[in-house]
């Protein structure tokens, strides 16, 4: 029996490859001759348009919110006096544009925490903000309807838009890798702690799919062991700065393809400079928190969605369905966009490109995985009552298998229908797409606790148990938090110190009144792809009005739309000022303006983040400096204290430095010949017990107070006290005492934490005549790091082995001969290298997690019997007998 497909008529095949303008946007072709002084919006738009400021003046002015009434009502006025003007000249409307834009701009930079950028008109008595910010806007959404429609067809030239391109990435790369090798100064917990998960997978073989601590996505963490790997002597600051700066180079990339796809190469050129100098980007790349992905899989998927709305063809719903796979792996906010990129696809080809022509087939399958998706978002995200027995019964393994095979079989039956029609049929596709998503997100989606983390901080949930919970209180917070956010996003609020400076907005203000072009584009002359931006800028909010834990990490998805809308505005402004103002003084202003516009913001950026955020320490950093300064003269020590500094976050940054935790007896060993050092000390500014013990031993003293870097007025890190050697004595048992030791001895340092094998704050530091010699129980299950060095009077070819089920590293000379990861039953292993005649360095590192004891490693040298390795001793080489 027939279809009905058969009985459509033949569609013409010019849709299948549409431009933006036929099948998203519908900017209308630019006319052959010269345009009317009004090409903007219709006179009913800009009624429609008055009513609806009317309506929110009103609604304001019930409500007693009188700022928002005064500006509501102002620009009511100015849109009313507009509509019965026809400006015969559109210059005379960019001028009123202009004046409304820096007033707008002007009244945004009195606030408070944007008062640094217009410091220079604080002597001048300018209008109240609220009366100034109404009046802008007011003459903005009043004139901008004369301005002619965004045309993409008016663009720059490829080989300019490649210059400007790589400029802006230029400056992008600056600011991610400043001082790439130093850590911001606001680095701490939550900062190491995905540098010390990618440590882990590198070095313990620990590979989950959700990192341990906070149940994290995995991405960041893989992607900094990956670049690891590439770079195994790097330490792990450089690493951790450049795998946080390449992602957010590879956003800015991004922000530049998604605004080329929406309004033509210079839309994408503001987008990625809106991207290279924003200040939460930048912050991001510098903390080395994983919310610096965000940006950036948000970007991908809104250019796999935008060529797929320009062409829909197999591959482009393929390369959609694959981004959307890729998503989940990165930070939490990203989330939101799984479901909401999914319905906007569907509605769009259900509503918009293909009205008719369906056939049951197609009605099974398009709303079958539309409604499928919809419930395993809300069921793995923990928005489902899970005790209710229908979602007890959909979420059954046996009923996801009947549905799969069921779509499968209503895809093959859509596919059959859609080759008795030339027309291309778009729900295939769309069920491509959405199965390849499923089945790239399903091996994290299967995880227990993939939503432990989201859920434990929504407003929706109970956070006893993790119930779903809508309530009238839920609902009330969810409408207090939306004003709270857009407060936050454009005004200023509280903020995690290392996401943010105290105060700031999350946008930099450069940002905000390239943004207000882009909204007032929307509101007067609104389209298809405006308002997809402004609604994906919302879903980009939406994790941060969720959630009772409101940083701006929940914010990092909101950045590339709004960029890109910004990017629409200034395109169009910029048309218009070169249709108004031709000749080539007038382009060399207009240019002038946007490169000084642009390195202004660069300007800001850079006191923002790099004078102020990157410089203001956190006590580890302030610590970590002292480490690196006094280290190599003298024996550095951290007492203990409750809340004070945390040993992995020191171990990040002093790796490569000795740093020790203080005990109440420590011994500096010194070598013969050796040089005697001095003990400094730090400690809390309220730790008294560390300060008696100092005083009651050591006289001559000199204290300190540290002061945290950075910041303008004096903030206490710490105090220091540094003992001179003269007062240290040899009597064993003193707080600190020195300790002559053979030039043979090995040294064993055992590490606070796991980090990095060999590196860490040290616990405890031993000399031993053998490396091997028993250790105390208490410091078993310890990572130990081995140091000596054996003297080879010739040229020889040494074989060393090592029998155990711990982690082992063996280097000699920096060079690393064996690595051994765990195993239930000991392992043997086994290197052969040749030496030549001297001194060689032996590094062993061990984590006792198996053993208690240090395993033994034994050589052979040119093939003689195995011996145990400190047999080769500095001085005398002892080669057992064949």
């Amino acid at each position: 029996m027939p279809t009905k497909r058969k009985n459509q008529p033949r569609a013409k095949k010019t849709r299948r490859g549409a431009g933006l303008k036929k099948t998203l946007v519908a900017v209308p072709e630019a006319p052959a001759q010269a345009a009317p002084s009004f090409n903007g919006a219709s006179s009913e738009w800009t009624l429609f348009l008055l009513g609806i400021f009317v309506v929110l003046w009103g609604i304001c002015w019930a409500g007693h919110y009188q700022q928002a009434e005064k500006v509501f009502l102002v620009i009511s006025i100015l849109i009313c006096a507009s509509y019965f003007l026809n400006l015969s000249n559109p210059k005379h409307a960019l001028i009123l544009i202009g004046l409304g834009w820096v007033m707008t701009g002007l009244a945004i930079g009195s606030n408070p925490n944007f008062i640094h950028v217009f410091s220079i008109f604080k002597k001048f008595n300018l209008p109240n903000p609220a009366t100034q910010f109404a009046i802008g806007m007011g003459l903005l959404v009043a004139f901008w309807r004369f301005l002619k429609p965004l045309d993409p067809a008016q663009d720059i030239s490829k080989n300019w838009a490649r210059f400007w391109f790589w400029i802006i990435l230029a400056v992008a790369f600056y600011f991610r890798m400043y001082k790439i090798h130093e850590a911001a100064g606001i680095y701490w917990d939550d900062c190491a702690v995905s540098i010390v998960d990618a440590r882990g997978i590198l070095e313990f073989k620990e590979r989950p799919m959700l990192m341990p601590i906070a149940n994290r996505e995995p991405f960041y963490c893989y992607s900094l062991a990956a670049l690891w790997s590439f770079i195994p002597n790097a330490y792990a600051i450089f690493i951790h700065r450049l795998g946080g700066g390449l992602i957010d180079l590879g956003a800015v990339w991004l922000f530049y393809l998604v605004g080329k796809e929406v309004g033509g190469r210079r839309v994408g050129l503001v987008a990625a400079a809106l991207g290279a100098v924003n200040k939460p980007m930048i912050i991001g790349a510098f903390t080395g928190n994983s919310n610096v992905t965000a940006p950036m899989a948000v970007a991908l998927i809104l250019l796999t969605t935008l060529r797929l709305f320009k062409n829909p063809n197999w591959k482009h719903f393929v390369w959609w369905g694959l981004s959307l796979g890729f998503a989940p792996y990165n930070y939490t906010s990203v989330r939101p966009w799984l479901l909401f990129i999914v319905t906007a696809v569907f509605l769009w080809i259900w509503f918009y490109r293909e009205k008719g022509g369906k056939v049951k087939w197609d009605y099974l399958l398009g709303w079958g995985t539309f409604l499928a998706w919809a419930f395993c978002f809300l069921m793995v995200n923990n928005f489902l009552p899970k005790q209710s027995g229908w979602v007890s019964v959909f979420s059954r393994s046996g009923v996801g298998i009947l549905a799969l095979v069921l779509f499968w079989f209503f895809f093959l039956q859509a596919l059959r229908s859609s080759r008795e029609t030339s027309d291309p049929v778009l729900v295939p596709r769309f069920f491509l797409g959405v199965f390849l998503a499923a089945l790239a997100i399903y091996p994290l989606a299967v995880q227990p606790l993939i939503a432990a983390h989201a859920s434990g901080l929504s407003i929706f949930h109970s956070h006893d148990n993790l119930a779903v919970h809508f309530g009238a209180d839920s609902f009330k917070v969810f409408f207090e938090k939306i004003a709270d956010s857009l407060h936050i996003l454009f005004i200023g609020g509280e903020d995690r110190g290392d996401m943010n400076l105290s105060g700031d907005a999350f946008f930099d203000y450069h940002f905000i009144p390239v943004f207000i072009l882009g909204l007032v584009s929307l509101l007067v002359q609104p389209n298809w792809i405006k308002g997809f931006l402004l609604i994906s800028g919302l879903v980009g909010i939406s994790p941060h009005i969720l959630s009772i834990d409101p940083h701006s990490g929940k914010f990092a998805c909101c950045v590339a739309p709004l960029a890109v809308l910004a990017g629409m505005g200034v395109q169009q402004v910029y048309q218009a000022l070169k249709y108004s103002f031709s000749g080539a003084r007038s382009g060399f202003l207009i240019f002038v303006f946007f490169i000084g516009y642009f390195c202004w913001a660069m300007v800001g950026s850079s006191d923002r983040v790099l004078n102020t955020f990157f410089t203001g320490d956190r006590v580890e950093k302030t610590v970590s400096n002292q480490v690196r300064t006094l280290s190599g003269s003298a024996n550095v020590y951290i007492a203990s204290y409750p809340l004070f500094v945390s040993g992995v976050v020191q171990a990040v940054l002093d790796q490569g430095f000795d740093v020790y935790s203080m005990k109440k007896s420590n011994p500096i060993f010194l070598k013969p010949g050796e040089k005697t050092r001095n003990a400094v000390v730090l400690f809390h500014l309220y730790d008294k017990e560390t300060e008696a013990l100092v005083t009651r031993e050591f006289k001559n003293v000199t204290w300190d107070v540290i002061y945290l870097g950075g910041w303008p007025d004096k903030r206490v890190a710490c105090r220091r006290a540094i003992i001179p050697a003269a007062e240290i004595t040899s009597i064993p048992g003193g707080m600190f005492y020195f300790q002559t030791v053979p030039e043979t001895n090995w040294t064993r340092d055992y590490l606070m934490g796991r980090y990095i094998l060999g590196y860490g704050v040290i616990e405890l530091e031993e000399s031993r005549p053998s490396p091997f010699d028993p250790i105390a129980n208490a410091m078993g299950g310890r990572l130990v790091n081995v140091r000596g060095q054996f003297n080879l009077p010739n040229a020889s070819r040494l074989s060393f082995k090592v029998n155990t089920n711990d982690f082992v590293r063996f280097q000699i000379d920096g060079q690393q001969l064996i690595y051994q990861t765990p195993d239930w039953k000991p392992i043997l292993s086994e290197k052969t290298v040749k030496l030549g005649e001297g001194i060689h360095q032996v590094t062993y590192d061990i984590w006792l997690q198996h053993d208690q004891t240090i395993p033994q490693v034994v050589v052979s040298v040119d093939g003689g019997f195995y011996a145990p390795m400190d047999t080769l001793s500095r001085n005398n080489l002892s080669v057992p007998a064949r």
